[in-house]
């Protein structure tokens, strides 16, 4: 679900980057959706909500949105290990160590 967002994102905003977009997800380790139930994202659209949680499950160390409309609320915040950031935040996080 979500390599096929961010692939739909990349061809609609930076198409001449997509083959960039796509050796890299050659790399990446595919795992299963999983939606688990925690009140802090019943405000989240669904299909939102199941891409958070299954981070959240997996004890992703960062979930990168840009959504910043739908994830306002919990930007910058831990959830079980898994701390929210936006693109540029995380940038910024990367930069520090």
């Amino acid at each position: 679900m979500v390599e096929l967002e961010v692939k739909y994102n990349i061809e609609k905003k930076i198409p001449q980057k997509i083959d960039v977009s796509n050796k890299l997800f050659w790399k990446f380790i595919r795992v299963e959706d999983v939606i688990i139930e925690l009140e802090i994202l019943n405000k989240l659209p669904e299909k939102d909500r199941i891409i958070l949680s299954t981070a959240i499950y997996y004890r992703m160390d960062f979930f990168i949105t840009g959504n910043v409309k739908d994830f306002s609320y919990l930007l910058n915040k831990k959830i079980g290990e898994t701390l929210v950031l936006s693109p540029k935040e995380f940038c910024y996080k990367e930069n520090e160590k």
